[in-house]
């Protein structure tokens, strides 16, 4: 696919989001955080809905482990993998639970292969939250970036084969600045 034919599939997913109506179906997870820096006791108790299966992977014991935001803040202080650890919910989306200290920091969904109205339908319920997005496109991949009061999201879509990839990150606007304190 020609990078012109890649710009003008990307536009009329864009399309298809803001000129479609509701897509029915599963109820969309609520992607709105306000409470940036939770237990992570709390979490499992009141973001992790019970009878989801839950795992927990360290970073240093799982270098093939790819998170955008985990890379971005161990790039920036390699010793903080130590103090991360990642709680995984088996949920659809799953959703991958960046803590540091034990204090909620990030969270990152991941779609997988996605069909144009479900990416629709996902990009939809992030903006009515966070607004209108900043675009940007990077080869096969298009970042929709957005900000609210205390929470940044970064929405990607990839072409991968014959498909397109969905993951949201969402991470607490003040991270960085905590880092620096660290």
């Amino acid at each position: 696919m020609t990078h012109a034919a890649h710009v003008l599939t990307l536009y009329s997913l864009l399309f298809l989001f803001l000129y479609s109506g509701p897509a029915g179906g599963a109820p969309v997870f609520s992607p709105s955080f306000a409470s940036w820096g939770i237990a992570r006791e709390a979490v499992l108790g009141r973001m992790i809905p019970s009878g989801t299966t839950v795992s927990e992977l360290s970073p240093r014991a799982n270098p093939r482990y790819e998170n955008k935001i985990l890379s971005y803040l161990t790039s920036i202080n390699g010793e903080l993998a130590d103090r991360i650890t990642i709680v995984q919910a088996s949920s659809s989306p799953r959703r991958d639970y960046l803590f540091i200290r034990n204090r909620l920091m990030a969270v990152m969904e991941l779609y997988g292969p996605v069909k144009s109205a479900a990416f629709a339908e996902t990009l939809r319920s992030v903006t009515n939250v966070y607004g209108s997005p900043h675009v940007q496109h990077e080869g096969t991949t298009t970042t929709y970036s957005f900000s609210g009061e205390k929470t940044l999201v970064l929405v990607q879509l990839s072409r991968v084969g014959e498909h397109y990839d969905c993951t949201v990150h969402y991470y607490a606007r003040s991270l960085f600045k905590i880092l620096l304190t660290e």
